[in-house]
C-alpha cells in the first residue's frame, strides 16, 4: 500500500472513530451529568458483571411494541429464565451476538429459556434485520425510551451488547456488558435453568 493511500485510511479511521465517540456521547450522555463520576467500579467476574444495585433485585417491568407492531411486557416472558438483550442495528458486537443468541434461544426454549432483544432505536431497521437473519426470537423495539429501560436493569453507561438473566421469579440474577459466544451465554443462563 503506497503511503498516501495508507495516510487516507488512518485519517478515515480516526474521523470515524471520532464521529462514533460524539455520537455515543450524545445518544448516551447520562441524565445527571455527575452520577458517572461518583459511581463505584463495578466488579467483574469472569463473564459475569456483578451489579450490586440490580443483582438480586426485582426485575424492572417495562411494555414496548415488538417488531410487528404488538406491545409486549416483560411480565409476559415470567414463567421463565430471560437473557434479555440490549442491542442495536448499528452496532457490529450486537450482530455478531445474535447467530449465538438465537441458537441458543432455539435450543433451551424446552428448558424454559427466553431470548428477548430490546433494540435501541426505530422499528424499520429491526424489522429488516429481522427479516433478512431470521431471528427467532422476540424483538422489541424501544428507541431512545430503551437506553432508559437498560439503565434501569444496570447498564448506566449505555454499554452495547448489554445482556441480563432474570430467573423464573422475576428477580435479576446476572449483567454482563459486551458480546457473548453461545457457549458463554450458556454459561450465563445455566444455573437458572
Amino acid at each position: 500500500m503506497n503511503s498516501r493511500l495508507w495516510i487516507i485510511v488512518v485519517v478515515a479511521g480516526a474521523l470515524g472513530l471520532g464521529a462514533g465517540a460524539a455520537v455515543r456521547h450524545w445518544l448516551l450522555s447520562p441524565q445527571n451529568p455527575t452520577a458517572e463520576a461518583t459511581t463505584e467500579p463495578e466488579q467483574v467476574s469472569g463473564a459475569q458483571e456483578k451489579t450490586p444495585d440490580v443483582i438480586d433485585s426485582r426485575r424492572p417491568d417495562f411494555s414496548l411494541p415488538d417488531r410487528d407492531g404488538d406491545t409486549r411486557s416483560i411480565g409476559d416472558f415470567g414463567d421463565r429464565v430471560v437473557l434479555l438483550n440490549f442491542w442495536a442495528t448499528w452496532c457490529p458486537p450486537c450482530l455478531e451476538e445474535i447467530p449465538a443468541l438465537d441458537g441458543l434461544h432455539r435450543a433451551l426454549a424446552d428448558q424454559g429459556l427466553s431470548v428477548v432483544g430490546v433494540a435501541l432505536e426505530d422499528a424499520e431497521p429491526v424489522r429488516e434485520f429481522a427479516r433478512e437473519h431470521d431471528v427467532g426470537y422476540p424483538l422489541l423495539v424501544g428507541g431512545r425510551e430503551a437506553f432508559d429501560i437498560a439503565a434501569e436493569y444496570g447498564n448506566a453507561r449505555g454499554t452495547l451488547p448489554y445482556s441480563v438473566v432474570i430467573d423464573r421469579s422475576g428477580t435479576i440474577r446476572a449483567t454482563h456488558q459486551g458480546a457473548l459466544t453461545r457457549e458463554e451465554a450458556r454459561e450465563f443462563v445455566a444455573p437458572w435453568l
